[in-house]
């Protein structure tokens, strides 16, 4: 691609914004209708995957019978492809589950097998071939191309983190109220300028978007972003819309440009450490203390009641052999629940925002500790409070900030942070004189130096000094 018509690849500098959008009636169905194929084109990537997998990994002489009955109606589908419909009726099924064992082992080589569904999996067109639903004009064929390279990309993270972090693709499960993404991509034609009025995917004012098959839709939040920001200069990538568990429609645009979003912070010589706790949300290397604002904790009460209505409408309704879908009074509760939940999510996340974006913008270089919480929520009795306080998203936030604002961000290894002490450097516990400090040991003395210590203060003194010897 030349220079003069850069790939989103090429470009620079990248951003996303999100936007509340208000589609009519049938462009409601035609995005359930694509988040429906997007997730069913998914799930059938996971299945002929984990079919090929079976061929290469069962031999020929044991042949687990799970595996004969989930791949009858595709080992049918292969013979099919290659003309050699024999052992199998009229109707494509399988006279006896025998004789398919018999068949599978002395005709088939799996490898064979196993190279067929790889093809399977490499294109749409056989996937929509068989399923005749996916052909319906009102789902773009963008769809499941996009829901095939989501297939791809997961695997790439899990080879990219393949140390037992994270699990292979696993099936998607399908939501009761219809919630989902699909994604589109966006291109642009030989004789059209790179910016956000062209192409497939555009926008026409400050109010409205076009995007493919779907065509002109309402959005909010986008005037702002057009009035700071020149539209001509910015080329828009993937697009994902997304259906919530509150029904709200939202799009997202994958954006890239040749300048900077954003003006870097000016540069201000500060240095900071941040101790993250329980206690309190965190204690910086200056003695600095920011309360935990306990969203969920302060809603629990009210939320406890709320829950507790929505859980005898359950056993109402299943009592009565009702399906839950079609009680109006389960579903007002659910999503009356389900608004409570979204607007401590929404609290919990501003605060997020303004500390983050305040920490980066007074300090050159911000050091936390890298700490893991999926291991902190196997502790039952901190588990809530843990969830409550965000610290993984907190961490999150403050990497992508640093980068786009021009600032330093580092998450060390929080190894003896809280155990040393900062003035002599004695490990409590290393030794027979001392023990290892507990929960509820908030204040200290160094048993070497006799030196006093608040627990959380030296601890961020620890973190920034750990930083700075990883950037020496």
């Amino acid at each position: 691609m030349s220079k003069e018509r850069p790939t989103m690849a090429e470009m620079p500098y990248h951003f996303g914004i999100k936007m509340r959008c208000y589609p009519s009636t049938k462009q409601m169905q035609m995005i359930q209708k694509g988040i429906d194929a997007s997730r069913f084109t998914y799930n059938e990537m996971v299945a002929r995957n984990q079919d090929a997998y079976d061929c290469e990994r069962l031999s020929e002489a044991s042949l687990d019978p799970w595996f004969l009955f989930r791949t009858k109606d595709r080992f049918w589908e292969f013979w099919r492809h290659r003309g050699q419909l024999n052992d199998v009726n009229h109707r494509g099924e399988w006279k006896d589950m025998p004789l398919y064992a018999t068949t599978l082992t002395r005709l088939v080589k799996l490898p064979l097998m196993a190279n067929f569904y790889r093809a399977c999996v490499k294109t749409q067109k056989t996937i929509k071939a068989r399923y005749a639903w996916l052909q319906d004009k009102l789902i773009h064929s963008a769809t499941l191309s996009m829901s095939m390279k989501s297939y791809s990309a997961a695997w790439n993270l899990w080879r990219k983190a393949n140390k037992g972090k994270i699990g292979t693709p696993r099936f998607k499960r399908k939501d009761w109220f219809g919630a989902g993404t699909m994604q589109l991509s966006n291109s642009y034609a030989s004789n059209q300028p790179i910016d956000m009025y062209s192409g497939y995917v555009k926008v026409l004012d400050n109010k409205h978007v076009q995007l493919p098959k779907l065509g002109r839709i309402r959005v909010s939040h986008l005037a702002h972003f057009m009035n700071v920001h020149d539209g001509s200069q910015i080329r828009i990538g993937t697009v994902t819309v997304t259906k919530d568990n509150l029904g709200y429609y939202w799009v997202s645009f994958q954006l890239g440009s040749k300048v900077p979003f954003v003006k870097s912070f000016k540069k201000t010589n500060s240095q900071l450490g941040i101790d993250l706790n329980i206690d309190n949300f965190l204690t910086d290397s200056n003695g600095n203390v920011v309360e935990n604002p306990k969203f969920y904790r302060t809603a629990e009460k009210y939320l406890k009641n709320t829950k507790r209505k929505l859980s005898r409408r359950y056993l109402r309704t299943k009592k009565e052999k009702r399906s839950l879908r079609n009680s109006k009074n389960y579903l007002k509760q659910r999503l009356l629940v389900a608004k409570k939940m979204k607007r401590i999510s929404n609290r919990r996340n501003s605060f997020l925002d303004n500390l983050s974006l305040a920490l980066i913008k007074n300090h050159d270089l911000v050091v936390a500790e890298n700490l893991q919480s999926k291991n902190m929520l196997k502790n039952h009795a901190l588990a809530k409070s843990i969830a409550d306080v965000g610290w993984r998203t907190f961490i999150q936030k403050l990497t992508y900030k640093s980068e786009l604002y021009g600032k330093t961000f580092l998450a060390i290894d929080p190894k003896n942070t809280t155990q040393t002490c900062n003035d002599c450097g004695y490990v409590m516990g290393s030794d027979d004189k001392s023990e290892r400090l507990s929960l509820r040991n908030r204040e200290w003395i160094c048993l070497n130096c006799g030196e006093f210590h608040i627990r959380d203060h030296n601890a961020a003194k620890n973190i920034l000094q750990k930083g700075q010897l990883a950037l020496a």
